[in-house]
């Protein structure tokens, strides 16, 4: 019998479809900022889509471009309760390249969702992400997702990050699977803060291997990371499990153990002596890229990657 389970299949017509989700947990405000702040031409892709969470309400909002020139969007809304174990399923979904085919029938698997007509498409990330945060308290806390597929190149507006007094956020996820040379610019297009984080995880996924590296600082020699990297065939579940127990709500103390055991518990790990700690995304993410493609120089080109800071 088939596995209800299991990942939908790649788009054959789109093998190297660049497919992206990023999140964020914090304060409302922070939350925010990230999403303003995003590209415009996420929101600008064929297929978007935005999941908000907080304690008592979750949304999706799907944004669909028309066929002439991306000039109306049509809008297709779900709400309920809470999105249940969605983001982890959309994290392991991308990196296992299943593509727009399959994040869709995800999405679609949740429940029916209400068709909000079409539109003029909103020019940009706050004109298609500001009404929807409406209906979120601006003093609690709040998780946030954006999906977008057929991108061409993705990108991120690091300086917009750099701007006015902010709170880190409990967490936060980039996920992205195409090319090679997309899936690099998209990871070193991050915002600095992401190599500055206490704990990072890097997420790497070609056909027939797959490696996790692991960031961590400690107080007492800030200036310094110690590296661990775990290198198997495939990643499995372990991405959606990590985010799955981030997601929670539990204190971030108690989200961040129960992920270090289940990191723990895959075993073969090897570490590296404490080095100097990067300071951008590129310091820190370029030199397991360029291992993994010159240990597998006859995979396929399509690479899954994933960061989760925490």
């Amino acid at each position: 019998m088939p596995n209800p389970d299991a990942p939908p299949p790649a788009d054959p017509a789109a093998p190297h479809e660049h497919v992206t989700l990023h999140g964020w947990s914090g304060q409302w405000e922070e939350v925010a900022r990230r999403l303003f702040a995003v590209p415009g031409d996420l929101v600008a892709a064929p297929y978007a889509a935005l999941l908000l969470q907080d304690g008592g309400r979750a949304d999706i909002y799907v944004f669909e471009r028309d066929a002439h020139g991306g000039r109306e969007v049509r809008t297709r809304v779900w709400t309920g309760s809470g999105l249940g174990t969605l983001p982890a399923r959309l994290t392991g979904l991308v990196l296992a390249g299943c593509g727009t085919h399959g994040v869709t029938a995800a999405l679609g698997g949740i429940g029916p969702f209400a068709d909000l007509g079409v539109t003029p498409a909103p020019p940009s990330p706050r004109g298609a992400f500001g009404h929807p945060l409406r209906h979120y308290p601006e003093d609690g806390r709040l998780d946030a997702y954006v999906l977008a597929g057929r991108r061409s190149e993705p990108r991120y507006v690091a300086e917009a990050f750099a701007k006015g007094p902010r709170r880190e956020p409990r967490w936060e996820l980039c996920a992205v699977t195409g090319v090679r040379r997309t899936v690099a610019g998209a990871l070193y297009g991050l915002p600095r803060e992401i190599a500055l984080r206490d704990r990072c995880l890097l997420f790497l996924r070609v056909e027939g291997a797959a490696e996790i590296h692991h960031f961590a600082r400690t107080a007492a020699e800030p200036g310094s990371v110690t590296v661990r990297v775990w290198r198997g065939a495939a990643l499995g579940d372990v991405p959606a499990r990590c985010l799955d127990l981030l997601s929670r709500g539990a204190a971030p103390e108690s989200a961040g153990g129960a992920v270090g055991a289940l990191l723990a518990g895959l075993g073969g790990w090897t570490a590296a002596p404490p080095s100097l700690a990067p300071i951008s995304p590129r310091g820190a993410f370029g030199l397991p890229l360029d291992t993994l493609r010159a240990a597998r120089p006859t995979a396929a080109d399509a690479v899954g990657a994933a960061v989760l800071v925490h």
